[in-house]
């Protein structure tokens, strides 16, 4: 299946098992807006916690709107925003639908699970910032790996 935005210039294939959401206004969330959202298939009645994709723009406060720029902003931002943040990977730089990107991957407190482990991967296009995340319960993180990765690295810029 395919997710396209001509508002924001991206093109997702994803699986049919992944339940999207997408809102077209964004929702905002500190100096991000989310876009769409992708979760995984349900795996039982009682399941509390799905792991999922999103995809948001960022407002980068600097006018110095450079990759390194958005990374300390960002990674400045998770460590305001989520409880016991902790930094796992750091600084590698990857291409992403023809542009330089830059993913981290961190663990942290979540309310409802526990450990988190998620993946951030930040790209700056024609101006503007984007953020691909995808969150897990640290214990399933590497089973949904593989199809995030393949959604992530099928993701075009539309034009």
């Amino acid at each position: 299946m395919t997710f396209g935005s001509s508002s924001y210039g991206i093109i997702v294939k994803y699986p049919k098992d992944r339940q999207k959401a997408e809102f077209s206004r964004g929702i905002a969330d500190g100096t991000r807006n989310t876009l769409v959202s992708f979760l995984s298939p349900l795996e039982g009645p009682y399941e509390t916690f799905r792991e999922y994709l999103i995809i948001q723009s960022a407002n980068v406060t600097s006018k110095d709107l450079t990759l390194k720029r958005v990374t300390g902003e960002q990674i400045t931002y998770l460590k305001d925003s989520l409880p016991s943040f902790s930094l796992l990977e750091l600084n590698r730089s990857i291409t992403l639908a023809n542009h330089i990107a830059y993913e981290v991957v961190y663990a942290y407190n979540d309310p409802i699970i526990g450990t988190a482990k998620a993946m951030e991967i930040w790209i700056i296009n024609d101006g503007k910032a984007y953020i691909l995340s995808y969150y897990a319960d640290i214990a399933e993180y590497y089973k949904y790996l593989p199809s995030i990765l393949k959604m992530i690295f099928e993701t075009n810029k539309s034009s």
